[in-house]
Formats: C-alpha cells, sequence, structure tokens
C-alpha cells in the first residue's frame, strides 16, 4: 500500500485498546428508547489467539448513545481463541454473541458473514472486523454510523488504518485524501491494490440482507461487499482508525497471496465472478468492473513472468487490453501504475 507517511515516526506507537469498562458501564450510555441493537459489528476469527482481545476490547470501548451486538464466528480455532472468546461472552453476555464452530467452514467453501453473521444481525448497520484486526478509536463507530443515518443514499462508510507487521506499525493504508468526503464507486475499481480495510467497513444492513446468489462463490468477499454498497458513493474519513495486520496466522496474506497455486485459481475465479458482478449491476453502475479484469489480468501476468511462464504471460497481457473501453487517463494510468512505473 502506498502513502507518504513516514514509518519511522509511527512505528513504535502502542494502539491497542485499553482494558473495557463492564457491561452495565456500557449500557448504562444506551437510551432506552432502543429496543434492539442499532449496529450488529460482525467478526470472523480463526486461530487468532495472540490478537482477538484487542479486537474485543476495540468494540467494547466504542461510546455510543445506542446498543450494538457483536456477532463474532470462531471457524473451529484449534488455539484458544474459543476460550478467551467465552471469558468475555461471559462477561458481556448482553453484547458478545457467538457462535462456535466445531468443524472447520472455511475449508468447506462456505462464505462465514453471509451464511452465519448477516442473517442473525438485528441492526440496522453491520460493521466489519475480523478477528486478527482491532478498532484504535473510540468515536469511530458513531461517526460513520451518524453519516450513514443522515444521508440514507450512501450505504458504506469507510476509514484508514494503521499497517501492523510483526507486532510493528509500519505504515499506513492507502490515502483517499485528507479531508472527510463521498468518494466517488469508481475507486472502488481503479485503486491499485486494496479500496479499503475490512476493518473500516460500516454498511447500511439492507443491502446486505438479501446478497446475490453468486455472491456464495465469489473468491474475494471484500471487494464484491464494496462494489454492492458503494452505489451512490462511499462516506470517507481520512483517520486511521484501526489496525491491519499483515501476515499474521490465519491472515488472508497467509493463507492466498504467498501460495503461487492458490493465487492463480483465485484470480480466475474473480474473473469469472466480475462478469456475474457486472450482470447483477445496473449498467448505469457497473460501467467500471472492466477496471478490477484489467489489473487481474496484470497482476497474474506479472505472476506468471516471475515463474518464467510466457505462454500465461503473453495470454493475461493481451486480456488486460481487451478489457480496456476506450483507455480513459485512469486506465493508463492505473495499466502503469501495476508495472511500477510513477508519475
Amino acid at each position: 500500500m502506498n502513502t507518504n507517511v513516514d514509518s519511522s515516526q509511527v512505528r513504535d506507537i502502542n494502539l491497542s485498546p485499553p482494558e473495557p469498562k463492564s457491561e452495565a458501564e456500557i449500557i448504562a450510555h444506551w437510551q432506552e428508547s432502543y429496543t434492539v441493537p442499532l449496529v450488529s459489528i460482525v467478526c470472523i476469527t480463526y486461530n487468532h489467539e495472540p490478537y482477538i482481545r484487542d479486537t474485543l476490547n476495540g468494540f467494547l470501548m466504542q461510546k455510543t448513545d445506542y446498543p450494538f451486538e457483536v456477532l463474532i464466528h470462531d471457524d473451529a480455532s484449534v488455539d484458544n481463541t474459543a476460550d478467551i472468546i467465552r471469558d468475555y461472552e461471559q462477561r458481556y453476555p448482553n453484547i458478545i454473541k457467538p457462535i462456535y464452530q466445531t468443524e472447520n467452514q472455511y475449508s468447506k467453501g462456505i462464505k462465514i458473514s453471509p451464511t452465519f453473521n448477516f442473517p442473525r444481525a438485528q441492526g440496522d448497520y453491520i460493521a466489519l472486523c475480523e478477528g486478527d484486526d482491532f478498532w484504535t478509536c473510540s468515536d469511530k463507530l458513531n461517526r460513520q454510523v451518524s453519516f450513514l443515518r443522515t444521508n440514507p443514499k450512501i450505504f458504506l462508510s469507510i476509514h484508514r488504518a494503521h499497517i501492523c507487521m510483526d507486532n510493528q506499525i509500519t505504515d499506513v493504508s492507502t490515502s483517499h485524501g485528507e479531508s472527510e468526503t463521498v468518494l466517488p464507486s469508481k475507486l472502488v475499481y481503479t485503486t491499485a491494490g486494496q479500496f479499503c480495510p475490512t476493518a473500516s467497513m460500516v454498511i447500511a444492513r439492507e443491502k446486505v440482507a438479501v446478497m446475490p446468489e453468486f455472491f456464495d462463490k465469489v473468491p474475494i468477499g471484500d471487494f464484491f461487499l464494496e462494489a454492492i454498497t458503494a452505489i451512490g458513493g462511499v462516506h470517507y474519513l481520512p483517520e486511521a482508525c484501526s489496525v491491519y495486520r499483515v501476515g499474521s496466522r490465519g491472515s488472508w496474506t497467509n493463507r492466498v497471496v504467498s501460495d503461487d497455486e492458490k493465487f492463480f485459481k483465485k484470480s480466475e475465479k474473480m474473473l469469472m465472478s466480475l462478469k456475474e458482478l457486472e450482470a447483477y449491476l445496473q449498467p448505469r453502475n457497473s460501467q467500471y468492473v472492466h477496471h478490477k479484469a484489467t489489473a487481474i489480468h496484470l497482476n497474474l501476468a506479472n505472476r506468471y513472468l516471475q515463474q518464467g511462464n510466457f505462454e500465461k504471460y503473453k495470454e493475461n497481457w493481451f486480456a488486460s487490453f481487451k478489457h480496456m473501453r476506450r483507455p480513459q487517463r485512469t486506465d493508463i494510468r492505473l495499466f502503469l501504475g501495476l508495472l511500477r512505473i510513477r508519475f
């Protein structure tokens, strides 16, 4: 991820959330007019024993005058993750609502949140955070939800994140500017790399209450969530309000990106899923899907070149041009950016 932040200035910052207040103290701030949670915090976890306390403490430190619930799904962890969650469940029975699997569901190809968490969410808004990431700002949830409540035609709110590697803050995620704003949905497709950190996403539940059928087969759920919920624009906070761990146990980086065979399979599935996404979105909202297909083909070409597979390299290189519809300035900048050429 590209950033202008001097990583040496943030390397030794301790961003771990404080020990949370008791459940009674948290609930005391909630208005009595609410009968169900306004926000459902959705968390998936697997073998996150070293990190899950920070994750849960980040949820519990949120300052709101409305109730929230934490829907956490442990996917049959083989370490002590589930035991730590049980401890929090005992202390916060009205907030922490876990599912403990005895067999790993992800390995069966099941999409965890759409299958187990989204359907049981009571809130009008869903906030995402995986079990190896955590929130660092106690007002982040309130700021995002307040904007979405007053702007009902916007369905997604995001912010920046600190990047953590080997338990040290090394960077800050890609910036979309230094001011709070509404970003155009096109950026979901044209941003080189990750558009936004998963732990930054707050979504209007109405957009994910009924997911398209093809979503069960998509290889990277975050991108398709962004694409489906970004219609109308994306609310953006420039502050880094969470920590994103790179290369942690059970992380996407370790499971997929570093494995060539898995990377190739996921990329091919992405290309097939993009065709279904384009058909699902109205023409007015599907015009940018080709940007993502171009980027995937270029990434595949680069990976095959590293392997010395020149036939596959050429195949994906030329396929990247096929997806460009009358190359615009953004197409060219994306194309050159992926080749590590800078303006």
